[in-house]
């Protein structure tokens, strides 16, 4: 495709534009602007942490905010470009100039020696604050996150499929990517169009009023993913409009996702291992082996129906999900308690899903055989046995300081 084919769509520029009028500051950059929107909006920081991220001024070395992402050890770089008027494209020299910017985070010496020289003062409080010398020392990867209020040309294109292909994590959101979240930002927050989905008697679990008939208030059933694929509103976000996060990007979840489905010996096993999807609508019906949706919006699981959509040639009928739809009418409050409460769960860290591995739990034999009246071995969360327990994230964090003298890696 030649780079000229490609133009900015003028109603979402205007639209994206009169989003960021609140942003606005005195003394803060358009770009800044246009990143807190972003960071707000579908990074889905808090205004407070969003602000402090920040670092969007002279000789900030092509680095517009940091932030960090604790469960998938990565630190996170932006950089925005805002152009004031159209006609205008996005090519590859603002993308290459960007990742060059990881030369800065190649080493903990060379992040400790920007931290040095740098004369932005917002980018060496980040950097210190951060401590992102010693997240780089231990091991975090970079992801950079390039957000522009134009399109992508061909140019451009290009060089992001170049950098996926040299396995750099290079995530660039355009403003064709940014389009259905401006969409759904202005849209309601229930696909309206009826979608019907055939659930075998096998293979679902009616809930509520109308349990022995067809309009149950709950419904568990396991589902094809290639059936939830033909959903409407998943290419343009409108589904996840109640979601409280979009998909951004190669997570280490994702990527189990996404390895799951490539392998299609997973597929039959693929409803014992995911925590499946939770569908709420306004109106439920379960009729001669079929559910019928009004009114939906899929408020947990976003990620999950972005992996597989974006993998949609691999999904066989073998891979099936679990999915628990909800009627809620009109009760937008029901709506809401419903996402905020699926997704702001315990989260299971891989330290927890270490705690059964034989190399721990022979450590708590035999420390607990030989320290059982002073003290326990703790392997899991809740399990504490004594009030002295030493936890084995304790434990470890201890051998780094002493054992192997480095107490700057037990954080």
């Amino acid at each position: 495709m030649l780079a000229t084919s490609i133009k900015s769509d003028p109603v979402y520029f205007k639209k994206l534009d009169s989003m960021l009028s609140e942003y606005s500051a005195v003394g803060r950059t358009d770009s800044a602007a246009f990143l807190l929107w972003f960071l707000n909006s579908v990074y889905r920081m808090d205004e407070v942490d969003a602000a402090d991220a920040v670092c969007d001024r002279q000789q900030d070395e092509g680095i517009d905010a940091i932030a960090i992402d604790e469960l998938e050890e990565e630190v996170v770089l932006f950089q925005a470009k805002r152009k004031q008027s159209l006609p205008g494209t996005l090519g590859d020299t603002e993308l290459k100039k960007f990742i060059g910017t990881l030369e800065h985070f190649a080493s903990k010496q060379l992040v400790d020696k920007l931290s040095l020289e740098t004369k932005n003062t917002e980018l060496k409080r980040l950097l210190t604050e951060l401590d992102i010398a010693e997240r780089i020392g231990r091991g975090y990867s970079v992801r950079q996150i390039f957000i522009a209020n134009i399109a992508l040309d061909g140019n451009g294109v290009r060089y992001v499929s170049a950098c996926e292909v040299a396995g750099r994590n290079l995530d660039v959101w355009d403003l064709v990517r940014i389009s259905p979240v401006l969409d759904q930002l202005n849209k309601e927050w229930f696909v309206s169009e009826p979608y019907r989905l055939r659930v075998p008697k096998d293979k679902v679990f009616k809930v509520g009023a109308g349990t022995a008939g067809s309009d149950p208030s709950l419904v568990f059933a396991a589902v094809p993913a290639s059936d939830l694929l033909q959903m409407p509103g998943i290419s343009d976000f409108r589904i996840f409009a109640q979601n409280v996060r979009l998909g951004l990007g190669q997570t280490r979840v994702n990527k189990d996702i996404k390895a799951s489905v490539m392998n299609k010996k997973e597929h039959r096993d693929f409803l014992a291992f995911h925590n499946g999807l939770t569908i709420v609508a306004k109106d439920l019906t379960v009729r001669n082996g079929y559910l019928k949706m009004n009114h939906y919006s899929v408020c947990n699981g976003c990620q999950s129906l972005l992996t597989f959509s974006r993998n949609s040639k691999l999904v066989s009928r073998d891979l099936e999900v679990l999915v628990r739809f909800v009627r809620v009418g009109d009760d937008r409050q029901l709506a809401d308690a419903i996402a905020y409460r699926t997704n702001n769960q315990n989260p299971i860290t891989l330290k927890d899903l270490s705690s059964n591995d034989p190399t721990q739990v022979q450590i708590k034999s035999e420390f607990d055989a030989e320290y059982s009246r002073e003290s326990t071995y703790g392997i899991k969360k809740g399990s504490r046995e004594v009030t002295n327990e030493l936890p084995n994230e304790l434990a470890g964090q201890l051998l780094l300081s002493l054992y192997n003298g480095q107490p700057w890696s037990a954080h």
